[in-house]
């Protein structure tokens, strides 16, 4: 374990998949609550999640494409750019249309990141390491989801949607630092 901590790379990627998830499991569990605040029937939140999944599921499924185009590193660093302003966006929303367009670039951009964490993590872990670095950074998603849902509750209990989304995308403005 102290060998993936000391290793830069590895707990720079460990903090990437942690903040990902931690913007995405913040944001994920309340869209039908803002869906609904922006006038939508339960039909159409449904669609709208249903929107937000395919996204979500693109998003790894073409980071092989693009990584052939691309270096994988500036396409780490192109999500990392491209998703934090679409959450902070995402507060200042007025129809669901365009909460649902900013939830599906965050999604395909969050999926496209926790891709490259693990192409990262298997190309950075030594041999002898590597099945403990996949073991931490599969304990991102549920710590992300703990420490995310805790901190949308206290950022919405003292601020409006459009604060918290905005202190969300804060946080994931780090990925192109990491």
């Amino acid at each position: 374990m102290r060998t993936i901590i000391t290793n830069l790379r590895l707990l720079g990627l460990l903090l990437s998949s942690l903040s990902t998830l931690f913007v995405g499991m913040s944001l994920f569990p309340i869209f039908p609550l803002y869906a609904a605040e922006l006038g939508a029937d339960p039909g159409a939140v449904g669609a709208s999640l249903a929107v937000i999944y395919v996204a979500s599921t693109l998003g790894p499924m073409a980071t092989g494409m693009l990584a052939r185009r691309v270096p994988r590193k500036l396409l780490f660093i192109a999500a990392g750019i491209v998703g934090p302003p679409s959450i902070a966006l995402l507060g200042h929303v007025t129809v669901l249309w365009q909460a649902v367009a900013l939830m599906a670039i965050a999604w395909f951009c969050g999926g496209v990141i926790l891709t490259l964490v693990n192409v990262f993590t298997g190309i950075y872990a030594e041999g002898a390491v590597r099945g403990r670095a996949f073991a931490l950074m599969s304990l991102s998603a549920p710590l992300g989801a703990l420490l995310g849902g805790a901190a949308i509750t206290a950022l919405l209990s003292r601020f409006d949607f459009a604060a918290a989304c905005l202190g969300l995308a804060r946080v994931g403005s780090m990925l192109p630092l990491l």
